[in-house]
């Protein structure tokens, strides 16, 4: 009897322990690997070559502003893949702002501003920031008909709640159609056996979205008929059916989300007594137990009223931690806005008319922000996705997103049950489950990045010719608008110095000299370098990328646009307007000051 006691000390003992290693890691990931998610707000999506491409990024940690990567990367990337432009922005309070210059010698087509931390590199790099937007002629014309490029290939799939589908235990069957670019497409049709009988009916409700409940039955094989929209009759598989298993089920009701976890008849022992855990960003939000052996039904509820809004990730474990289903919801407690008044003094729609535009912010409130004004047509966008979706949605799910922006447009129950139908069908997995199981971290390939630091490396070092052990570097560098920096950099090999935690706009030009020994500016060469990630030259550009579709009346838009330029002689682009203060009179001591001096004599 001893013994037998002794056993069950051991394996609670087991148990416990992995359980403890799970929770731990957890804090381990939240405090040691965050994840970051990007917004940049871009004024609109189509561009005629020669304008200035304006943005501004906020990063986010989970649901607060970042304080950990330092440098914000934005690539603007050709139709081909080929990176044109790419520039390294310093990211201060939690945002940056840039912009990309279109030459006139582009051609016209669909490109993509692309842009990250390089933190975020170590993630899935399906969930950087990415943008469609289309350039065109000086005239207003697409040149390369983009926007009739017509789809040819269509595609359904199939999504079993919680995972998997379980011999003869009813479940959510999910479904999304698109064509080849990601483009919704209506669909309808039949779930038919391997007898070609007819077991179910299905209809998209939504961008091609829809749910049905299904009981499949063992041995049997399930296919899908329907028409695409050209109406041929196409056939898709359903997953294969598990012999044995369990189902998770998840609702909502009120403020709680309700889960219920269904297991047939034979499964594992250990799959009989189970963990159920709830995340929500990277905070364990929810951690609960249940017994299955004597029962096959356990349920449960999780109260979000208090949560921030986010995505709910649910999953249940065998008690040896073995991840068995998983399920992701939405909690949407509309509490990521804040109030602002915006008033418009001034109002006239006359071309190059004067207006006014005001915004109010609550004084106690910190706040910082971003706005774009153009012309409502300019500014229409096919695929909207903003701040909101971006960093409660499409931050965090793998795949294309239609319209991501609607599901946050209002609180209709229709709305939350579309945007359900979108947790179903795209995916998700931050965490490694086997690997946290087993208490280790993932190794990150890019570490936390700070601001830009300057490396200067001395070719002609000799013993003949050595540099001082406390050798030093002064270091002038000035940019564009003749402001400068001043700095010393200190030794950190013996033929390096290094200058961390410099913050740049743009191109600088620099001046050094050295220090100690003046004569060694003759006999050395130096070499400098910013430390940035050098990135890569070309981007996958796959077919099932979705494309912006810029339709005629838009096109037109941007023509008459052009039109009226040109007739008021107004050149290729506005100008930048300038606010000057009452100019002050130089005098003869700080002009000749501005002419003569240079450096640490001025």
């Amino acid at each position: 009897m001893k013994k037998f006691i002794l056993l069950i000390c051991i394996i609670i003992s087991v148990f416990t322990t992995k359980s403890q290693v799970v929770d731990s890691m957890l804090n381990v990931y939240a405090e040691q690997v965050p994840f970051e998610k990007l917004h940049l707000h871009i004024d609109k999506d189509i561009y005629r070559v020669g304008e200035t491409i304006w943005f501004k990024g906020y990063l986010f940690n989970n649901f607060n502003l970042s304080a950990y990567s330092k440098n914000l990367y934005t690539e603007l990337i050709s139709p081909q893949g080929n990176i044109i432009q790419r520039k390294v922005y310093p990211i201060l309070e939690s945002t940056s702002s840039g912009s990309f210059d279109t030459p006139d010698t582009l051609s016209a087509g669909n490109y993509i501003i692309r842009a990250y931390t390089t933190w975020m590199l170590n993630f899935d790099t399906t969930l950087l920031f990415q943008k469609n937007i289309t350039l065109v002629t000086k005239d207003g014309n697409q040149s390369n008909k983009v926007n009739e490029t017509v789809a040819n290939t269509y595609s359904l799939q199939f999504f079993a709640e919680g995972g998997n589908l379980v011999n003869s235990l009813e479940s959510i069957l999910a479904f999304k159609a698109n064509d080849n670019h990601g483009i919704p497409i209506a669909v309808k049709g039949n779930i038919v056996d391997s007898k070609g009988s007819s077991v179910a009916s299905f209809s998209s409700l939504h961008d091609g979205m829809g749910s049905l409940s299904f009981t499949p039955m063992k041995g049997e094989t399930y296919t899908a008929i329907w028409n695409d929209v050209k109406g041929k009759e196409m056939k898709t598989q359903l997953p294969s059916v598990k012999e044995q298993g369990m189902v998770l089920k998840m609702t909502s009701l009120g403020t709680r989300k309700v889960f219920k976890v269904v297991r047939s008849e034979t499964v594992p022992d250990d799959w009989k007594r189970i963990n159920i855990i709830a995340l929500l960003g990277q905070e364990r939000v929810y951690k609960a137990k249940a017994n299955l052996e004597n029962t096959t039904i356990a349920t449960g509820s999780i109260p979000t009223d208090q949560f921030p809004s986010g995505i709910l990730q649910v999953t249940i474990f065998s008690e040896n931690w073995e991840p068995i289903a998983e399920r992701i919801l939405m909690v949407n407690n509309d509490n990521y806005t804040f109030p602002v008044s915006v008033n418009t003094p001034s109002l006239n729609t006359n071309f190059r008319a004067k207006n006014t535009v005001e915004i109010q912010v609550n004084d106690t409130l910190l706040s910082n922000m971003s706005i774009s004004i153009t012309d409502a047509a300019l500014g229409r966008q096919s695929s909207q996705d903003n701040i909101v979706s971006r960093m409660l949605l499409t931050g965090d799910i793998k795949g294309y997103v239609h319209n991501p922006a609607f599901y946050f447009s209002n609180n209709a129950d229709s709305t939350s049950s579309y945007l359900d139908m979108v947790m179903m069908t795209h995916g998700w997995r931050k965490y490694n489950w086997a690997t946290l199981a087993r208490g280790k971290k993932p190794v990150m390939k890019f570490p936390m990045e700070e601001y830009e630091a300057i490396e200067a490396r001395v070719f002609g070092v000799t013993t003949a010719s050595p540099l001082r052990p406390d050798e030093q570097l002064l270091v002038i560098l000035e940019a564009k608008d003749s402001s400068r920096q001043y700095a010393q950099m200190n030794k950190s090999a013996i033929d390096k110095f290094y200058l961390p935690g410099v913050i740049t706009y743009d191109t600088v030009t620099l001046y050094y000299q050295f220090v100690k020994d003046k004569k060694s500016e003759k006999e050395l060469s130096l070499a400098f370098n910013n430390n940035f990630f050098k990135g890569v030259k070309k981007v996958d550009i796959s077919d099932d990328k979705p494309i912006l579709v810029v339709d005629s009346s838009l096109l037109s838009r941007t023509k008459y646009f052009a039109e009226k330029n040109n007739q008021f002689n107004l050149g290729n682009m506005l100008e930048t307007v300038v606010v000057k203060n009452k100019v002050r009179t130089k005098s003869r001591m700080e002009e000749l000051d501005e002419k003569y001096a240079r450096g640490l004599f001025k």
